[in-house]
């Protein structure tokens, strides 16, 4: 194994662990309602703590990484990672195992702030797309594995062991990139405390109160937190806009390429978000399916979008970027869009072929819409987009699950079909906003 190859799969192993360990959280709710004896609401802020926290911390980092190099900063989330996981081991209360919670997405900020910079580093310019689409399939496969691996140790150890058993992965991640990881440092760039502050203050405040709108008794305070975070970036944006390296990453969010890029990263994991949660508490309700053949039904898309990730990032190195990620994200909008029609027919295999296109369409967006992003970003501003990619899939992701807990008021049992027109009506802002790159980049093609 060369060098090159080496130090991806270890970047990978790493965020595969990142993966795993998100997707596995939901899936223990019950178990820490029952374990420490909590109420379900409190259950629920092991999930909120982590993904806020995570998010708050993104950009800060990315920008620290940006200044003092990548390198060290993806080293100390594997560090915080393993000290995160012994925290959740050892927990006999759940303070403490929120206190795990917490640096666990602290590690996660850390590397997958990190990890696409990294790759694009470390990389050929020629086999970007291949290497990301490697990282891609690698995340995805935790992803799948998530509910499995921890429903599989509840049942034969502890749920605890789903953390401890993250180390020695972790410990072999670091194995493989402790001496092959790319230096990058620009110690000249100025570092803002109260900058930092700033934009951590408000991330953490409009996801805490995207969370909160999801409980409709705390609608009110999120908001009243989102209308407070606005406002403090409105302080941000006037304050740096003439900053060339700020923090939140205004100079890039106003690059028509990058943020015609970022939209239909959100649109997509809102989809998908909702797609998860939904199509579960549709087939358990109202036709009465088992936990095990729900979660059959729902496995063909993590599984082919994982096994087509290496090859659309190989594509993407070849073929337009763009063009792949419009042909993908054009063919879950229709998969999602013939759901309702797929589970009225009361037919699993129907069901499964359905899911099989969304799980294609989503293989062949991720790597070459994250290749498009990265590869118009200049290097100084790698760990700032790379940080941007993670947290539109988390708002995007936030945003799936307001949609759904909207509609549960709304009489779910009814009118669930309308939830996945909506979703699937949804691919048409990502779709508007690839067509208007493809014109642009074909514009430019032509004026050369």
């Amino acid at each position: 194994m060369s060098v090159l190859q080496r130090l991806n799969w270890g970047i990978g192993i790493s965020v595969f662990c990142i993966g795993l360990d998100a997707s596995s959280a939901n899936a223990l709710l019950q178990v820490l309602q029952q374990f420490y004896n909590i109420p379900t609401s409190w259950s629920i802020w092991s999930i909120i703590i982590y993904h806020v926290c995570m998010a708050a911390l993104l950009l800060p980092l990315a920008n620290m990484g940006e200044k003092f190099g990548f390198k060290r900063f993806f080293k100390f989330g594997i560090g915080v990672y393993c000290l995160g996981a012994l925290a959740c081991f050892y927990a006999d209360t759940f303070g403490l195992f929120i206190v795990g919670r917490l640096l666990i997405g602290t590690a996660a900020a850390c590397i997958l702030g990190s990890q696409v910079a990294l790759i694009k580093l470390s990389s050929p310019k020629d086999k970007m797309g291949t290497y990301l689409g490697i990282s891609a399939f690698v995340i995805a496969i935790g992803f799948a594995l998530g509910p499995t691996y921890a429903g599989l140790l509840v049942e034969v150890v502890n749920f605890k062991w789903m953390y401890i058993l993250g180390i020695p992965l972790q410990m072999l991640s670091f194995l493989c990139i402790y001496k092959h990881l790319p230096q990058n440092q620009d110690l000249n760039r100025t570092l803002s405390i109260l900058e930092t502050i700033g934009v951590s203050l408000t991330l953490f405040l409009f996801l805490l109160g995207l969370f909160l709108l999801r409980d409709h008794s705390l609608t009110a305070l999120g908001a009243l937190l989102i209308l407070t975070a606005a406002g403090v970036l409105w302080v941000l944006f006037k304050k740096t806009k003439a900053k060339a390296y700020p923090i939140f990453p205004f100079d890039l969010i106003q690059n028509a390429a990058i943020i015609q890029s970022l939209i239909p990263t959100l649109n997509l994991f809102c989809i998908q978000s909702v797609v998860y949660i939904s199509l579960p508490l549709v087939l358990y309700q109202n036709y009465d399916y088992s936990l095990k053949t729900i979660g059959l039904c729902i496995l063909p898309w993590p599984l082919v979008a994982s096994v087509l990730a290496p090859l659309s990032g190989y594509l993407s190195d070849r073929f337009s970027a763009t063009k792949l990620s419009l042909w993908g994200i054009t063919q879950i909008g229709l998969g999602v869009c013939f759901l309702p029609l797929a589970i009225s027919l009361d037919s699993i295999y129907i069901l499964v072929i359905v899911m099989l296109q969304c799980g294609i369409g989503f293989g062949l967006f991720q790597a070459p819409n994250i290749k498009s992003v990265m590869s118009v970003v200049s290097n100084n501003r790698n760990g700032a987009a790379s940080a941007l990619l993670a947290l539109f899939r988390i708002l995007g992701q936030t945003f799936g699950g307001i949609l759904v807990s909207t509609f549960t008021v709304l009489n779910f049992t009814e009118k669930w079909p309308y939830v996945f027109y909506i979703a699937g009506g949804l691919t048409l802002i990502g779709v508007s906003c690839l067509v208007f790159k493809l014109m642009t980049e074909s514009r430019i093609k032509d004026s050369i």
